[in-house]
């Protein structure tokens, strides 16, 4: 048995198609510049400070970022853009492993958009990016320990959660680094 479809539904499908391909051009059309910067090569600098050279490299990864957050492939589900904002931040983020300012940037902008989706009634959406929040700021712990620039957002995001044990733990770890 062969399967037809008519003229109609053939035009509705292939209309579908046709905006769906425009907009996946728009969107390429508007992060590739940006995408470009973003993975030319390039080695961070292996210090806390950054070098002149990794601070255009960062400034190329703010652009990139600003850019997905307009929505350039015009998503329906705000969740997918908090999503893919998120993977460029982690990304950022473990481009520049001892840059405490990187990933203090990565985990607001995380935590923002947590609050975000759970302003706008997506519970699930913001438990799940809140949880990447959280495993951001204690693999920075793990990198960068004792940096109270991370110290104290990890410490106030379990705080906020009503989990004051976990609260403690954070600063008890912090002051047996310095003792």
């Amino acid at each position: 048995p062969q399967f037809e479809v008519s003229k109609g539904v053939g035009r509705v499908l292939v209309d579908r198609e046709r905006d769906a391909h425009s907009q996946a051009v728009t969107a390429c059309s508007v992060l590739a510049p940006c995408a470009a910067a973003i993975h030319a090569p390039h080695l961070p600098a292996a210090t806390e400070i950054p070098q002149q050279q990794d601070i255009q490299h960062m400034d190329a990864w703010r652009k990139y970022i600003a850019a997905e957050q307009q929505n350039p492939a015009h998503f329906k589900d705000e969740r997918a853009v908090s999503q893919r904002c998120c993977n460029a931040y982690h990304k950022f983020a473990l481009q520049y492993p001892k840059c405490p300012l990187v990933w203090y940037e990565a985990s607001q902008f995380i935590f923002n958009a947590a609050d975000a989706l759970k302003q706008n009634g997506d519970i699930e959406g913001h438990d799940t990016v809140e949880a990447r929040g959280m495993q951001l700021l204690e693999q920075a712990q793990t990198l960068m320990p004792g940096v109270l620039l991370l110290v104290f957002p990890l410490a106030d995001r379990h705080e906020i959660k009503g989990a004051i044990e976990q609260c403690c733990e954070v600063y008890d770890k912090c002051l047996e680094l310095d003792g």
